[in-house]
């Protein structure tokens, strides 16, 4: 995984269900990633951004909603790095938990990139809810994202939220150790 993020040459990493075990390896990031913020999730582990730009000061963890805010301060301006994972649908209570959220983001003042384990198809009603919230848009094509268990299917449930205007692309990575393929992003801010 490391080897892969350093290959991607990002600016951004999100990261869901980092448990404390991959604290250290956060650590390992910290030369090429400084601008680091985590926060605690239940019991399926934290979220976290990285970023290469300074972090402006203005972390925040969100009720252990499964999501964390920083604003960096890029060369084209600030913008807001966000990290989620959403509970599943129905009965996990994920539209309670969307509602909590879109509240939190459509507070955040200025450019957001959202990035994470939303746990829904692109073309659902939570994603145009944190869409409209975050005046984002999908980045690039629906990417399959999950192999489901027991079924022979992978579907679309990881996705990256950028600002209207981005031009944008998406490349499936490989899974890493995870039961998720990893998701890379290559977008311009407007």
């Amino acid at each position: 995984l490391k080897a892969d993020i350093l290959a991607s040459d990002g600016d951004f990493i999100t990261l869901q269900e980092v448990t404390t075990k991959n604290f250290a390896f956060l650590k390992e990031l910290e030369d090429r990633f400084p601008a680091q913020h985590t926060c605690p999730f239940a019991s399926v582990g934290s979220v976290s951004v990285l970023a290469r730009w300074p972090d402006m000061g203005e972390s925040k963890c969100f009720d252990k909603d499964s999501m964390t805010a920083m604003k960096v301060k890029t060369p084209e301006g600030p913008v807001w790095l966000i990290s989620i994972h959403l509970y599943w649908p129905y009965p996990y209570g994920q539209a309670e938990q969307v509602k909590k959220l879109v509240k939190h983001i459509a507070g955040l003042e200025g450019q957001k990139i959202i990035a994470g384990d939303f746990n829904m198809v692109p073309w659902s009603h939570t994603l145009e809810a944190f869409q409209h919230a975050s005046d984002t848009h999908l980045a690039g094509a629906a990417v399959h994202s999950f192999d489901l268990p027991h079924i022979p299917m992978s579907t679309p449930i990881d996705h990256v939220l950028v600002p209207v205007g981005s031009q944008s692309k998406i490349q499936r990575r490989d899974k890493s150790g995870s039961d998720h393929y990893g998701i890379l992003a290559e977008f311009s801010l407007p």
